[in-house]
């Protein structure tokens, strides 16, 4: 007969001790090796968790830098009220009088700073340029309408043409040697442009005079 000892069956006094196995582990003996395995296990997914966490807080970028806003904005030619509008293609004028047709468009400037223009016709055709800037003041937020016509005689005879508005929020310099009448008294200043594309139509047509 045996007895339960610590770890093996213990035979007692004159039992028969050919059936006799060692007893197995107290519950509390196996509790204690699982869980000894199973901290091991806690600890390396803490301690992967912590190493995780101070990688991804080395991949943060450093604070941005406030910019100060600039001490001057654009000016703006409003493409919502160019006329002729930008997304109907060339505009085809009477080539006898292409005086008939307005140009307009609405310029705006965020500093409320005066405005001055110039209308360049086939500017890249190296022709004659206007040599009169024409200024108008805009307050700040508004949008001003320009109107202008163009004149026959400053078109170059080969199709297509261009018709550019340039703005600036400084005066032009003076003298036609000015890259041509677009450099401005002030190298602060900052300007606009649009250009529209030109077709002239040599048939003749009902609305010249």
């Amino acid at each position: 007969m045996c007895a339960a000892g610590p770890d093996v069956t213990t035979p007692l006094v004159g039992a028969n001790v050919s059936g006799c196995r060692p007893a197995a582990d107290p519950p509390a003996r196996r509790r204690g090796r699982l869980g000894g395995f199973g901290g091991g296990i806690r600890v390396a997914a803490i301690s992967s968790v912590t190493f995780a966490l101070a990688a991804t807080a080395c991949l943060l970028p450093p604070p941005l830098e406030q910019i100060p806003p600039p001490d001057n904005l654009p000016p703006r030619i409003l493409p919502q009220n160019l006329v002729p509008g930008p997304i109907l293609g060339p505009t085809t004028l009477p080539d006898a009088c292409p005086e008939i047709q307005q140009f307009q468009a609405a310029v705006a400037d965020p500093d409320g700073d005066a405005i001055h223009w110039r209308v360049f016709i086939d500017y890249y055709a190296d022709i004659d340029r206007d040599p009169d800037p024409t200024e108008v003041q805009v307050e700040a937020g508004s949008a001003l309408p320009i109107t202008f016509v163009t004149d026959r005689l400053s078109y170059t005879n080969t199709n297509p043409h261009t018709v550019e508005l340039y703005i600036a929020d400084r005066p032009f310099r003076e003298g036609r040697l000015n890259l041509e009448g677009r450099v401005l008294i002030d190298e602060a200043g900052l300007v606009d442009t649009f250009i529209w594309t030109v077709v002239l139509d040599e048939g003749r047509d009902p609305l010249c005079p």
